[in-house]
């Protein structure tokens, strides 16, 4: 049964994913995967049919950091029935549902040492993609702006000093989600 489920997950997020890119591209245009939710889609397309644990990790943390973020704020131009608003719903919601599903299926058991990576990979794509921003004038991960649409970014300030509200939120958020799932937390759950 875990097996299907999982194939089932990733199926939705594949077929998603493809949904968007195909629609986008052809109202003309270019698809490039960068934002935080796009890279926790593809991490748990293959945690779901690998379990490859840092795949498996990666979408736990950024599944329920940001994309449980996005569901909670859409910064859609376009309202329900829309195709692209529940293509947006359903990728992000299949997100934090392989977080959680891995994480009860405790496919999640992140060490200090794997929240520091998570920590590190995260502000490496926050390095990689603002640069890519500054370069081609985009604004993946909304580091360069903030969403047109309200969102938990409006509280922190304008640009740049809230790259630093994030950062800060983003370590916090990392911390809160490693405590119900760490390694270190277990043996308190089974006293």
């Amino acid at each position: 049964m875990d097996l299907w489920i999982r194939r089932i997950l990733a199926s939705i997020l594949i077929v998603a994913a493809i949904a968007g890119w195909g629609y986008a591209t052809a109202l003309g245009y270019l698809v490039i995967p960068l934002n935080l939710c796009d890279l926790a889609l593809f991490a748990g397309v293959y945690g779901l049919l690998t379990l490859h644990r840092g795949a498996c990790h990666l979408v736990y943390f950024w599944g329920l950091a940001g994309s449980f973020q996005a569901l909670l704020t859409p910064d859609l131009s376009v309202g329900f029935p829309s195709f692209r608003c529940l293509q947006f719903f359903v990728s992000h919601a299949c997100i934090v549902l392989a977080a959680v599903y891995l994480a009860i299926t405790e496919r999640v058991r992140p060490s200090f040492g794997t929240l520091v990576r998570i920590w590190c990979i995260s502000n490496l794509y926050v390095v990689l993609v603002g640069m890519i921003n500054w370069i081609y004038s985009t604004n993946f991960g909304y580091l360069a702006e903030k969403p047109s649409h309200p969102s938990l970014l409006d509280y922190f300030g304008s640009w740049p000093y809230y790259l630093i509200s994030i950062e800060i939120v983003g370590t916090m958020l990392l911390l809160m989600l490693y405590y119900p799932v760490s390694s270190r937390f277990r043996p308190i759950m089974a006293r």
